[in-house]
């Protein structure tokens, strides 16, 4: 019997491998090999359309180079995990009955404990240091479903909104470091520490006031990372754009934290530090983008990154 996730997408194969999959993840899986490196015995078919999109990112990811992978944030992580699904599971309401076969019933405390199992394996495998295989495509498929069992699991898609202090914010910030690990280039991880550093800022607008200081610490520290790769891919490559991007995120950072110097008011006043950082920053990117524009290839370094000499 059809259970309707994709037998029908699978088009006639030649001779013995005439076997269609068995679920969507079959068919995806199948697509990634054959639209890989090496002998392709079909082609997707009109069905395929909503696959063909994982598909390419699957490829994508397969072309990510090895991270380095510190053992404390595998651990980490690993906690983290445990420590929250356990969590939603004991926070999850209980559903009516389906009608599941017996054989296939178990008790809760078995499907609990297989359930903590699947977690501990996709959380393995994505962490785990990737090594070179002889499939390109079996890799893409391996890192894809890793990639989407995480994001079922609802656990990162719950963390998105969550504050210091939150039970989730903890997977919030380990989410930003994957992301950091997987950046392809300094000016990747630059753009990313900027957009880490915006949402600190929207982070600050909802703490209590006691908190704010702390959570601008961290913004600023990823406004000065951000800025420093941008501004030293800038100087390596001599593309402007790359100088232009900090200048827009000041531009777009400083209203508000304008805003909130005006709505919160604390002895230390660390919001009028951060603003100053931000001026710091938007005038070495318009020195940097006038020595760039004159040759000037007398470039020192500070807190900042790259400073002209010249």
């Amino acid at each position: 019997m059809s259970d309707g996730t994709g037998d029908a997408a699978a088009g006639p194969l030649p001779g013995r491998q005439r076997i269609r999959p068995r679920s969507r993840v079959d068919r995806f899986a199948m697509l990634v090999e054959e639209t890989g490196p090496g002998r392709h015995h079909h082609r997707p078919t009109d069905n395929d359309g909503d696959l063909l999109a994982l598909v390419e990112l699957a490829h994508q990811l397969g072309r990510v180079r090895q991270p380095t992978v510190r053992d404390r944030f595998r651990e980490e992580l690993h906690a983290r995990l445990q420590a929250e699904f356990a969590r939603h599971q004991l926070a999850a309401p209980s559903t009516p009955a389906r009608s599941i076969p017996a054989a296939r019933s178990a008790p809760d405390d078995r499907t609990a404990d297989a359930r903590n199992r699947d977690l501990a394996d996709i959380e393995t495998q994505v962490v785990r240091q990737v090594r070179p295989r002889r499939s390109h495509g079996r890799l893409a498929v391996l890192i894809g479903l890793a990639t989407g069992a995480l994001a079922l699991s609802g656990v990162s898609a719950a963390s998105g909104g969550a504050l210091p202090g939150d039970p989730l914010y903890s997977v919030k910030r380990s989410g930003e470091q994957a992301q950091l690990m997987l950046a392809g280039s300094d000016a990747a991880r630059g753009r990313l520490h900027l957009d880490f550093a915006h949402t600190r800022l929207n982070e600050a607008r909802h703490v209590a006031p006691e908190e704010v200081g702390a959570v601008l610490a961290e913004m600023d520290r990823d406004v000065l990372e951000g800025a420093r790769l941008l501004f030293s891919a800038a100087v390596e490559s001599g593309d402007v754009s790359l100088i232009d991007a900090v200048a827009a995120f000041v531009a777009q950072q400083r209203p508000g934290l304008l805003e909130l110097h005006a709505s919160v008011r604390l002895p230390d006043d660390p919001v009028r530090a951060s603003l100053d950082l931000v001026d710091a920053v938007e005038a070495r990117a318009n020195e940097l983008r006038a020595a760039l524009a004159n040759g000037c290839t007398a470039i020192g370094a500070d807190r900042y990154g790259p400073k002209p000499a010249c």
